[in-house]
């Protein structure tokens, strides 16, 4: 049976993988792509934001459950020693859904044109922001000098558009933004 891209399993069938318990193969899906994720050492992070609340929570718990009690019950059974550390998944997997499960349920961000982040724009222009860490000459309808986040030696990679109030450095950074994203790569500002 294939299932096309985009789409999961939707008939229900017992699952024999989770301790003496009959989940559902749906129930199992997010935790057998965060799985692949690992394997392929792709980014997990894309996994658990296309998840909905319902299977964070499960693929939470299956990983708590897994970690307390199939793994020591598993390598208790083998004859093996039981684990020193707590596992990749509840060091770095389980606190990210624990995050995005926050962030999901947590209260809106204030966006508007009262926010800070509004706020922050408005009293600071790129050009003044970049202007502090390099010097910056006009070329053309925009402005360029050297790169401030990776301390070019050669060229002038870094570009300024007063108009737009946007910045791009094409050179080794590759990447670009507003004010906020510039005073974020020069360490100047955290956005919780």
């Amino acid at each position: 049976m294939t299932v096309p891209p985009g789409q999961r399993f939707t008939k229900i069938r017992p699952c024999p993988v989770t301790a003496g318990k009959v989940v559902s193969c749906v129930d199992m899906w997010p935790v057998l792509e965060l799985i692949t994720a690992h394997i392929l050492g792709s980014d997990y992070g894309r996994v658990l934001r296309k998840a909905d609340n319902r299977e964070l929570r499960r693929t939470a718990a299956t990983i708590a459950e897994a970690e307390t009690g199939l793994t020591p019950a598993l390598l208790d059974l083998f004859g093996l020693p039981q684990l020193e550390s707590p596992s990749y998944w509840v060091t770095e997997v389980l606190p990210a859904i624990r995050k995005e499960l926050r962030r999901r349920t947590g209260p809106p961000k204030k966006l508007g044109p009262n926010s800070p982040i509004a706020q922050l724009k408005a009293e600071n222009r790129v050009e003044d922001v970049a202007g502090q860490f390099t010097n910056l000459r006009r070329s053309g309808s925009h402005l360029r000098g050297k790169c401030p986040l990776h301390r070019e030696q050669i060229g002038e990679s870094f570009h300024v558009w007063r108009d737009s109030q946007r910045w791009w450095c094409f050179g080794r950074c590759n990447r670009g933004g507003d004010v906020v994203d510039l005073m974020q790569a020069l360490g100047r500002m955290e956005v919780a």
